[in-house]
């Protein structure tokens, strides 16, 4: 994801630098309070960052940032289950009747079975599977 948002914000922020709208006034440069190095900050890093109405950075407060680390290692514990449990299966745990199909088959009766087993419970699961590997 990681991958994707990061040019997709840098764009954003160029097209912002091009138009002249930032979030706030205190960014722009057009405005008097403003300074050359908060603009720098605020289009060089790809998250986002809050202001006020004056242009000010707003600080994160510990109970904030204890939050963050504790949803980053819950996710980080998840995902390490996931992987330990679906990893040796390939992430398909459950048989669908693609998985069944041999080569010796045509394709016309390969191409019926993908059909017929996109709705199944067992592809539908693997779907799953694979979303929360992703996610």
């Amino acid at each position: 994801m990681n991958m994707c948002s990061v040019p997709m914000c840098i764009t954003f922020r160029c097209l912002e630098a091009m138009h002249g709208t930032p979030p706030t006034e205190g960014i722009s440069l057009s405005s008097p309070s403003s300074s050359l190095a908060k603009y720098v900050l605020y289009a060089r890093i790809p998250i986002d960052l809050l202001c006020d109405h004056q242009g000010e950075f707003l600080r994160s407060t510990w109970k904030q940032v204890f939050s963050g680390i504790r949803t980053i290692l819950l996710l980080l514990l998840s995902l390490s289950i996931a992987c330990s449990a679906f990893l040796p299966m390939q992430w398909v745990p459950f048989d669908t009747v693609a998985n069944r199909t041999t080569i010796a088959t045509t394709n016309v009766e390969r191409n019926y079975n993908v059909l017929k087993d996109i709705f199944q419970w067992g592809h539908l699961g693997n779907n799953l599977v694979a979303a929360r590997k992703f996610s």
